[in-house]
């Protein structure tokens, strides 16, 4: 997951719905402790495979076994949420600059 942390799924997963809100998944998901603001590019690089094991058989009675592995890399930018600071008198909005924000 590009910190550390490797998550092996035995299923498709559940597809994301509003309604979960932020919870965690309920069966393959990951959650990042951190932003990924101090990484290379301000982004995680995450790999991951896909492997399936097939076995089939024909109507003539012919069989046999497939197996087949998909590869891929790709970097994941992690944020935070942000607050905005609005003034009421109409002088505009501010955002706080604790932490210089990853582009």
């Amino acid at each position: 997951m590009g910190d550390g942390k490797t998550v092996r799924c035995e299923t498709a997963g559940t597809p994301y719905d509003k309604a979960m809100g932020i919870k965690d998944s309920p069966d393959c998901g990951h959650r990042y402790a951190k932003t990924s603001r101090e990484q290379a590019d301000c982004k995680y690089t995450v790999n991951a495979a896909a492997q399936w094991d097939i076995t089939w058989q024909s109507t003539l009675g012919d069989s046999g076994q497939i197996s087949m592995t998909q590869q891929a890399a790709t970097g994941l930018q992690i944020g935070e949420a942000v607050p905005v600071l609005v003034d009421s008198d109409g002088g505009g909005t501010q955002i706080p600059s604790t932490q210089q924000p990853c582009g």
